[in-house]
């Protein structure tokens, strides 16, 4: 009805009728959705990937500064070790 009122969605549904029409069209079309799909999946698995790498480097990096902070406290290496999750040698080196 609003097709009969509204030239321009008459010819807007006319567009849409003549491509919806074409087989060919509708292939390309859906082969452009899956690529974007893919595209956007592909972005968000890097993404989680690239945020957990942060999370690891700076979760060490921040475990480093913890570490060298309770050794200049006097604390000892197991306590420091068992509580960082950084290996005795790596607080050793720390010193």
């Amino acid at each position: 009805m609003l097709a009969n009122k509204n030239t321009d969605i008459n010819e807007a549904l006319c567009v849409y009728k003549e491509l919806t029409t074409d087989e060919a069209f509708r292939i390309q079309a859906w082969d452009r959705q899956l690529y974007l799909w893919s595209l956007s999946e592909q972005l968000n698995i890097a993404k989680e990937e690239g945020e957990a790498k942060g999370i690891q480097i700076g979760g060490k990096d921040k475990a480093i500064e913890i570490a060298r902070n309770l050794l200049n406290s006097g604390l000892e290496i197991e306590f420091i070790s068992n509580n960082t999750g950084l290996s005795i040698e790596q607080i050793n080196a720390l010193k």
